[in-house]
């Protein structure tokens, strides 16, 4: 009987894929504070979730808050969907610049430039190219 009462109070868990797509909505409609809200509760269940956080850090960046947005994106740069790891570290190296931490900036930006066929290459180099004026 204890059991069957304990699981009825228990607060039930909206399934990841809902999370996802209901943060992808608000993030589309450029309601970050909503996205985020939504990539949070995902996260909670599935602190590692490549597209959580890195969707979350965007947000996070679209709300002016890089403090925030840097932990999301850095365990989005290391996920198993390299295009999106691609993405986390411009999106990453951009966090740095905003929050005044080019030491941290300038190494992503460089490994970015470096590639041949990456598709921020021509923004870095230019990121880079601003870093370098006096």
């Amino acid at each position: 009987y204890n059991a069957v009462t304990d699981s009825v109070s228990a607060s039930v868990e909206v399934p990841a894929p809902d999370l996802l797509l209901k943060g992808l909505g608000a993030y589309n409609a450029e309601d970050y504070k909503s996205a985020v809200e939504q990539f949070n509760e995902l996260l909670k269940q599935d602190p590692q979730h490549q597209e959580a956080n890195f969707y979350a850090g965007v947000s996070y960046l679209g709300m002016n808050d890089a403090q925030k947005a840097i932990p999301c994106l850095e365990r989005a740069r290391t996920g198993t969907n390299s295009s999106l790891s691609e993405d986390a570290e411009w999106y990453l190296s951009l966090a740095y610049l905003k929050s005044k931490n080019k030491s941290k900036a300038e190494p992503l930006l460089k490994s970015i430039d470096s590639r041949s066929a990456g598709r921020y290459r021509e923004r870095a180099a230019d990121a880079l190219e601003d870093l370098r004026k006096p």
